[in-house]
């Protein structure tokens, strides 16, 4: 019963929620520290339901350590919680009031579990005293104090305001429309929309509740869910020693404290796609377990939860499936119904879980991965163009000698592989070459199958480096295998050279960054929501000028800038990040363009320099990008605009022209 009544004390708290207005952007002392209280009472509230969730389906997978169960259960629960917020915005019922009968219903569902679960997890504690007699080397021990810190320090960073670019182009404004509206749907000018977004129906539940914040922690979550089930596959399949090499060489890359605390989707797509991995490797692996087909199931539920969470997914589907296949068919020779029955076992959950999302968007656009591959609704082949032009400048060349010097060119044109300068591909990732050169590798050919077939993906398509985050969990365990086999002269000086070497620099970086942006300053309540946005996003203070300064019919055209999620309908983003490079095709007469731009209401320019400077870099390829800038630089702003706002190199500008 007691927890029936925590349940209720998390309903009494929602029902605050509901009618408490967001946190104000001047706003400062303990109304900082009571939002931040809020946003991880409503946080802890989604987790106890995720896990209680995920309990009930987990007990159909026997012999899974607690750590695993763990895992299981969260992601699980978690999926099922944004499929649940998928059907009422399909429904058209999106609002906080159904969500909130929607999470009391699924809380006291789950509040039943709990019980155990606190049962369980108290017995972890426990078990946690007993390290205190056991011999640790200098580089477990460095290890964990590592894991321990980021355990302080990522919740804090999470809770400050959001100032990650994409999460406020998309992952956090694309919910706030579907909120606006009462429903999920289509809009070809917010394109992104067509996209599948379990991770978004998550973030929705913090946009919603005024707690955008929430939406960060769901993102480490998923982080630290990810070292953890590197670390589990490590101790199930190798050994301790093992796990932790792999541990650190994960979290070794600088990008990973930045990555893992804004509202991102990278982190949950690779946890689902390397449990799917996981239990595949289990169904393979483990002949002795009893109703092993079961395991078949939830591969197939898993990789449906990743390619649920992003388009990139869908060829790691394709794998397993033909992993699925060869393995069938070389266990089950000649006995082509157990073959078809393997299939159906992976395909059917797979198919089930994807379905809502691919079919709306067929629905909505005609093309059920839009706009890739067919196009679709509000898709022309000028729009095409111009973001493959994008996409496809990422890397370093497509021709052969560029494929095979692609190892050197990760390192000397790194910031063409990356959209975050602290982004590596760790050097020792490349011992997982070696692994084939170890005892019992084979065991493990539908891993290294696996990381083939995703790589020359990777490598044909769009090169950037976050898009290896699943490859680079699955690499480092590899390459942590192959580094515990070496010489102990020589492993010593690669684990305390390079795994901790390149831990302590993204541990010194991230404090050094922590100091910059005035982190604590913020949550201490010294500094307002607008102080620290205003430090930290370079366009925050431009917003705040047109919501002062400008009429409320005005309207604002976002020139290389997609962002607008502070500022309100006067604020119009350029969704496709090229808009600038279509009006400018062609130099138009400036007077003719004015013209157009009034016609569909724009007042305004804001000439995001800072972002085009970065695609002129970095993505240029066809000077496209240049030419549209010097179009507006040198003929249209001289001609029809005046500039009234400067916070350079930013600049906003009004049109003169009639």
């Amino acid at each position: 019963m007691i927890y029936q009544l925590i349940w209720f004390a998390f309903m009494l708290f929602s029902g605050l929620r509901m009618i408490t207005p967001g946190l104000s952007l001047d706003a400062r002392g303990p109304v900082i520290w009571i939002n931040a209280l809020s946003t991880l009472v409503l946080y802890t509230y989604i987790l106890l339901i995720a896990f209680g969730l995920g309990r009930k389906a987990a007990r159909f997978f026997p012999n899974l350590t607690r750590l695993e169960s763990s895992l299981l259960s969260l992601l699980i629960g978690l999926g099922g919680i944004a499929d649940g917020v998928l059907f009422i915005g399909l429904a058209g019922f999106l609002n906080i009031y159904v969500l909130f009968v929607g999470l009391a219903a699924l809380g006291l569902y789950a509040s039943y579990e709990w019980k155990a679960m606190v049962g369980e997890w108290l017995d972890i504690l426990r078990q946690l005293k007993n390290i205190s007699h056991q011999k640790f080397s200098p580089y477990q021990v460095i290890v964990f104090a590592i894991v321990i810190f980021w355990l302080f320090l990522l919740p804090l960073m999470a809770l400050a305001p959001v100032k990650d670019y994409d999460a406020l182009m998309y992952h956090l404004e694309i919910p706030r429309q579907f909120l606006a509206h009462g429903r999920i749907y289509f809009d070809s000018n917010m394109w992104r929309s067509a996209f599948p977004m379990l991770n978004e129906m998550l973030f929705l539940i913090g946009v919603a509740f005024h707690l955008e914040s929430f939406a960060q922690l769901i993102s480490l979550t998923f982080s630290l869910a990810l070292v953890a089930s590197i670390y589990a596959f490590s101790v199930r399949f190798f050994n301790r020693t093992v796990a932790l090499l792999a541990v650190g060489i994960f979290l070794g890359n600088p990008v990973f404290p930045v990555y893992a605390t804004v509202p991102g989707v990278d982190y949950s797509w690779a946890c689902y796609e390397f449990w799917s991995i996981f239990a595949l490797t289990i169904w393979l692996l483990s002949p002795e377990l009893k109703d092993r087909n079961r395991w078949l199931f939830l591969v197939g539920l898993l990789s449906g939860f990743a390619a649920s969470v992003k388009y990139l997914a869908l060829p790691t589907m394709l794998i397993l499936g033909l992993i699925v296949l060869w393995k069938s068919f070389s266990r089950h020779k000649g006995t082509w119904s157990q073959i078809g029955l393997n299939l159906a076992l992976f395909g059917f959950p797979a198919a089930l879980i994807i379905s809502p999302w691919y079919l709306k968007s067929w629905i909505w656009t005609g093309n059920p991965f839009y706009p890739f591959l067919f196009g679709g609704s509000g898709w022309t082949s000028a729009r095409q163009a111009l973001y493959s032009e994008y996409m496809y400048s990422f890397g370093a060349g497509r021709g052969l000698l560029d494929f095979l010097l692609l190892p050197y060119n990760l390192y000397r044109h790194l910031p063409g592989f990356s959209t975050i300068s602290l982004e590596i591909f760790h050097p020792l990732l490349w011992l997982a070459v070696g692994f084939i050169a170890i005892k019992g590798w084979r065991k493990f050919a539908h891993i290294l199958v696996y990381i083939f077939f995703n790589g020359m993906f990777w490598a044909l398509s769009v090169q950037q480096l976050r898009f290896l985050t699943p490859l680079i969990a699955t690499l480092s365990i590899f390459s942590a295998v192959v580094l515990s086999r070496f010489s102990r002269v020589l492993k010593i000086v690669l684990t305390l050279g390079v795994v901790v070497g390149l831990m302590l620099v993204t541990v010194i970086y991230q404090l050094r960054s922590v100091a910059d942006t005035q982190l604590f300053a913020y949550l201490s309540g010294q500094m307002s929501k607008s102080e620290y946005l205003s430090r930290n996003l370079y366009d925050f203070k431009a917003t705040e000028f047109i919501q002062k300064n400008l009429q409320p019919s005005d309207r604002v055209l976002f020139l290389w800038s997609g962002a607008a999620y502070y500022c309100d309908a006067r604020c119009i983003p350029d969704s496709d990040e090229f808009l600038a490079l279509a009006l400018a095709q062609g130099s138009p007469n400036p007077e003719t363009l004015a013209h157009q731009l009034r016609a569909e209401g724009i007042t305004h320019i804001l000439l995001s320099r800072p972002n085009a400077y970065w695609f002129i870099s970095l993505h240029d390829p066809n000077g496209n990008q240049r030419a549209a800038l010097n179009y507006f630089e040198k003929t249209f702003i001289p001609h029809c605009a005046q500039s009234i706002y400067a916070d350079s190199p930013l600049e906003l500008f009004q049109l003169t022209c009639p």
